[in-house]
C-alpha cells in the first residue's frame, strides 16, 4: 500500500511538472497580453512551487494585465 501511494505521488508530481513546463513555454511564446494573463492564472492554479519563478518573471511584464494576473496567481499558490 505504501509503495502504491509513493508511486501515485510521483506520478502526480510528474504531471504537475509537465503542466508547468507546458504553460511556461506557452507564456514565453505568447505575444497577446490576454493570452499571457490567462496562462499566468493557469500557472497559479497548478499549485506547483515550480511555477513561482515564471510567475515572478511575469510580474515584470510590460502589460499591467499580465502583472496583475501574476500577482493574483502568486496569491493563489500558498
Amino acid at each position: 500500500v505504501f509503495l502504491s501511494l509513493c508511486l501515485l505521488s510521483a506520478v502526480a508530481h510528474a504531471a504537475e511538472d509537465a503542466r508547468v513546463t507546458f504553460l511556461s513555454k506557452q507564456l514565453s511564446g505568447a505575444k497577446d497580453p490576454r493570452v499571457r494573463a490567462q496562462t499566468v492564472l493557469l500557472l497559479g492554479q497548478t499549485g506547483s512551487e515550480s511555477a513561482v519563478p515564471h510567475l515572478c518573471t511575469a510580474l515584470k511584464d510590460g502589460e499591467s494585465l499580465v502583472r496583475s494576473a501574476a500577482a493574483s496567481a502568486l496569491g493563489e499558490l500558498r
